[in-house]
């Protein structure tokens, strides 16, 4: 597919909450997506409204579907790997990492919208796809909160009463030299 690189162009609408807009010419035809509360997030709108126009042309709906598909391929091998290293951790890190479904069912089924205009209720998709870097490990260590003693030679006034000490410290000695 020989196409031409998109040319987008975002306006920020004025009051309480900004909110953003962003066309987007491509191929030599402008797309408008919806309203966003961020720039990012508009330009995503604008070229998701343009990739769905695609799917529906039919010179490029195929090739279209075909990438999305090794696409979706793609993450969701990537997801059976975070997953099943999922199993060492803790519930908490499991729900930050999965907070959106919707774009995790959407890839794995291969599933696009047929609408262009998501309802005023629906909640806008993050596309949040990390590769595992290959000099992490993928092990996590639970450690627990504990209280930890302070080492013998320090005595409780390290912290904010130790600057005090020091202060005074200075003082006197200056003093001292004034005097002498």
């Amino acid at each position: 597919m020989n196409l031409e690189m998109p040319t987008y162009n975002t306006i920020q609408s004025g009051g309480v909450l900004p909110l953003f807009v962003s066309t987007l010419v491509f191929n030599g035809a402008t797309y408008r997506g919806e309203t966003g509360r961020n720039k990012k997030e508009a330009e995503q709108l604008a070229a998701r409204v343009v990739i769905q126009s695609l799917l529906a042309d039919d010179r490029y709906g195929t090739v279209v579907s075909e990438i999305i598909k090794s696409k979706a391929k793609l993450y969701d091998a990537l997801n059976k790997a975070k997953d099943s290293s999922f199993d060492t951790t803790l519930t908490g890190a499991n729900r930050l990492n999965h907070n959106n479904t919707e774009v995790e069912n959407n890839a794995v089924t291969n599933h696009v919208p047929n609408s262009t205009h998501p309802s005023s209720g629906a909640k806008h998709p993050r596309h949040e796809f990390k590769v595992p870097k290959s000099g992490e490990g993928t092990d996590c260590i639970d450690l627990p909160i504990a209280f930890v003693p302070a080492v013998i030679g320090q005595g409780s006034d390290v912290g904010e009463s130790s600057s005090k000490k020091q202060r005074k410290k200075k003082k006197r000695a200056k003093l001292n030299t004034n005097t002498q």
